[in-house]
C-alpha cells in the first residue's frame, strides 16, 4: 500500500502519468457540476479549473518524457487486478442505476453525493492493484465528504449578489468542488512522487 513497493521503471512512470491524466479528466466532471450548481462567478471558477488542469496535464507530459530515460524491462511486484475490475463494473452499474432511481423519485439533490460515495468506494479497490496509499486517502476523503455534506449542510442556501438574492445547491457545490480538489491533490501527489524518484534513478545512473 505504499508507492515505495513499486520499482521505478518506464512503465511505472507511464502508468503514473496516465493515472494523473484520468484523475484530472474526472475532476473536470466534478468541477462542471459545482460551477453549474453555483451559478455565479462561473467564469472565474472555470478559469481556475482550466489553469490547474493545464498544470497537471503539463506535469504528466513531462513525466512521460522522463520515462524515456529509464529502462523498459524492470520487474514489478505482483499486483491483483481482479478487485479493481470488479469495482469498475460496480461503479459502471451503480452510478447510472442510482441516478435513474433518484431522478425517478425526484431527489435530484442526492445525485452528486451518491455518485461521490460510489466513486470513493471504488478507490479502495485500487489499493491491491496499484499499491498506492494516496488512493486510500482519496477514497476516505471522498466518502467522508459525501456523507458529512448530506448530514450537516443544508441542501440550498441564498446569498446576496448583484443587488439580489441568489439561491444555489450547497450539496452539489461542496461535493463538486471538494471532489475536484481531492482528485487534483491525488494526481499531483503521484506526479511529484514519481518525478522525484525518476530524478534519483537518473542521478544514480549518471
Amino acid at each position: 500500500m505504499n508507492s515505495d513497493n513499486t520499482i521505478p521503471s518506464r512503465g511505472y512512470l507511464r502508468g503514473t502519468a496516465m493515472g494523473s491524466f484520468f484523475l484530472t479528466a474526472f475532476s473536470l466532471f466534478w468541477a462542471l457540476g459545482a460551477i453549474l450548481s453555483f451559478g455565479i462567478y462561473q467564469l472565474l471558477f472555470s478559469l481556475i479549473v482550466a489553469a490547474v488542469s493545464l498544470v497537471l496535464a503539463i506535469a504528466a507530459v513531462r513525466l512521460l518524457r522522463a520515462a524515456r530515460s529509464l529502462p523498459e524491462s524492470v520487474s514489478f511486484l505482483p499486483v491483483k487486478g481482479r478487485a479493481f475490475k470488479l469495482a469498475v463494473i460496480f461503479e459502471a452499474v451503480a452510478i447510472p442505476v442510482s441516478v435513474g432511481v433518484l431522478s425517478r423519485i425526484r431527489r435530484f439533490e442526492y445525485i452528486l453525493p451518491v455518485i461521490a460515495l460510489i466513486v470513493g468506494l471504488h478507490f479502495f479497490a485500487m489499493l491491491p492493484t496499484f499499491k498506492e496509499r494516496r488512493y486510500l486517502i482519496a477514497g476516505v476523503a471522498i466518502c467522508l465528504l459525501a456523507v458529512l455534506t448530506v448530514l450537516f449542510l443544508p441542501q440550498t442556501m441564498s446569498i446576496e449578489w448583484n443587488r439580489g438574492q441568489h439561491q444555489f445547491a450547497v450539496w452539489s457545490v461542496v461535493v463538486g468542488f471538494g471532489c475536484t480538489v481531492i482528485l487534483w491533490l491525488c494526481a499531483a501527489s503521484g506526479l511529484v512522487s514519481a518525478s522525484k524518484r525518476a530524478r534519483l534513478i537518473s542521478k544514480g545512473a549518471a
